[in-house]
Formats: structure tokens, sequence, C-alpha cells
């Protein structure tokens, strides 16, 4: 972990974590003394001894992802979580966070969402906001290419392209080259859309994933 933070510093980088929904719930508060807590503190005495001080005030902005790959329906890779699940437990992260003494403005977290997956992602956004008004940071989703009908968002609307069409028409075939690189931000505006419809505040919009599926 540290080692990992230690390379973000170096290289100018804003560290990113996904969390574990393995953690007992007291554990995500040792978890963030760890890291930002100082030498008086049980968890930031271990990290000291471990040889580095604590990393608050070294990034302007640390990202802390709820979760990966847990937002699906049925027995998908070993996750049954559906958007209102996810929902409830991002929920619950979020208020276990920012109710840290270690948590400022500098500490963001927010969701990793599905590319295609639109009807969990938005259970998701609407169970967050029941449960805490809408207090998340970001919104980050995957995108991919290769292998999948190439698709846009246009005023809301997803819009695919068959297999003939990108085949025959030069420019659909040179953006599936690219990876559908075009399109990254006629998606990013769709989730923009979303947001400024749902959402009760501005979330930072962008693509957390991005390759081949």
């Amino acid at each position: 972990m540290n080692e990992f933070l230690k390379l973000n510093e170096l290289s100018n980088s804003k560290p990113s974590y996904v969390i574990s929904s393995n953690f007992l719930e007291d554990e995500y508060d040792y978890f963030l003394e760890y890291l930002f807590g100082d030498k008086s503190t049980t968890y930031g005495e271990l990290r000291n001894s471990q040889g580095y001080s604590s990393w608050e005030n070294t990034f302007d902005k640390f990202y802390f992802e709820l979760g990966n790959e847990m937002l699906c329906e049925g027995d998908f890779h070993g996750c049954g979580w559906g958007g209102t699940n996810y929902g409830s437990w991002s929920a619950n992260l979020i208020n276990i966070f920012t109710s840290n003494p270690n948590w400022d403005d500098s500490k963001l977290i927010g969701f990793n969402f599905w590319y295609d997956t639109n009807n969990w992602n938005l259970d998701t956004l609407v169970k967050e906001i029941e449960l805490t008004g809408g207090q998340a940071d970001f919104l980050y989703s995957g995108e991919y290419y290769s292998g999948r009908t190439p698709f846009i968002y246009q005023d809301g609307n997803k819009i695919d392209y068959t297999s003939d069409q990108v085949q025959s028409n030069p420019d659909l075939f040179f953006t599936r080259v690219l990876g559908e690189a075009p399109l990254l931000e006629q998606f990013t505006l769709f989730w923009k859309e979303i947001q400024e419809e749902k959402y009760p505040k501005d979330l930072e919009i962008g693509i957390y994933e991005f390759g081949s599926g």
C-alpha cells in the first residue's frame, strides 16, 4: 500500500483505491487511520513503524472507489448484487468515510459504473440518494471495444450499430479500430445528462476503465 502511494507521489499522480466489500465496518476507520492518522494513533504508529509518515496533505485529491464488479444480477463473477443492494452498501460506506475524523475535501468517494448496465446504475443512484441525499463525489464508468457492437449515446438514447454497418462504413470502422475513442465524449456526456437530471449536486464524471472487451 505505502509503496503504491509513494509511486503516486513520485509520478505526481492522484491515488485511487477500490474499497473492499470484505472489510468489517470498524476496519474502514482503521484503514483511514492507517493512511492519514498521525503517529499518536494506533494505526498511524503502525504505518510509521513501517517507514512511512502520514499521507495527509500529500495529494490534492485522493479517490476512494466504491467497489468493483459488484454491480450485477445473479451469480456473475461471484457476485449477486443488483443496483439497489449496491446503492445501499455504497450509502453506508459514504456515511462511514465522510464521518471519519480524517476525512476532508481533498478526499473523494464515488462510483465505478458498468458500461452498459444503465438500469443497475440508475437503481444505484436512486437508492444512494434515498439514503444519503446524494453525497458521492464522482461517477466513473467503464467502456470497452472490440468484439462488441459499437454504440453511442445521443440525447440520452443508446444507438447501436450492426457489424455490417461497421464493415461498410469507413468512419465507423475507423472509430472501432481506435477503440471507440471518439465516442467516449458522447458516453461521458450521457452520464452528465443523467447526473444533471437525477443527482442533487455536481459529480466529477469520467471513464475509469477503457480497453478491449
